[in-house]
């Protein structure tokens, strides 16, 4: 990705999204598997895999065009991750 030069009206603010290692996790379902999946991120995936969360935000990208139904979201959660 590439960062925008654009100007943001004043309501809006801007984050810079580091770049680096970032596991993603792709969600498709209702608001309780988002939940279920971020649980399952740092309760299961984290600890038993070879890597730790590094400083930076998590961040998500909701396919809003597939996403019509709050029963049926499409998103993937991106967590940044170093060895």
């Amino acid at each position: 990705m590439e960062e925008s030069e654009i100007e943001l009206n004043e309501r809006f603010v801007k984050i810079v999204i580091l770049e680096g290692k970032y596991a993603e996790f792709q969600v498709s379902g209702s608001h309780e598997m988002v939940q279920n999946t971020r649980r399952y991120i740092y309760g299961s995936w984290l600890p038993n895999s070879n890597y730790v969360r590094t400083s930076g935000p998590d961040f998500e990208i909701t396919d809003v065009l597939h996403s019509n139904d709050p029963k049926d979201i499409k998103m993937r959660i991106y967590i940044p991750i170093e060895e």
